[in-house]
């Protein structure tokens, strides 16, 4: 159903950024908006970019930039 997949705030597709560690639960600001999201299956940094991959009534559920878990520079 389609409308399952319909957040009054927030779409599949849309970016934003971890206001907080996502683990998995946690908060991400989209544009101005700060919404309670999941994250699936990882734990997220704060300040890490996410993308909405599925909405399911009011949960929101995010995956974190592969560009980002990439980054060689970001390991010790």
């Amino acid at each position: 159903r389609d409308r399952d997949k319909a957040h009054p705030l927030v779409q599949v597709g849309e970016w934003g950024v971890a206001e907080s560690v996502l683990r998995p639960a946690g908060k991400v600001r989209f544009q101005s908006r700060s919404i309670d999201v999941v994250a699936d299956g990882a734990y997220v940094d704060a300040g890490s970019p996410v993308q909405v991959i599925d909405i399911s009534g009011n949960r929101v559920v995010v995956q974190p930039d592969p560009a980002q878990e990439d980054d060689p520079t970001d390991r010790p």
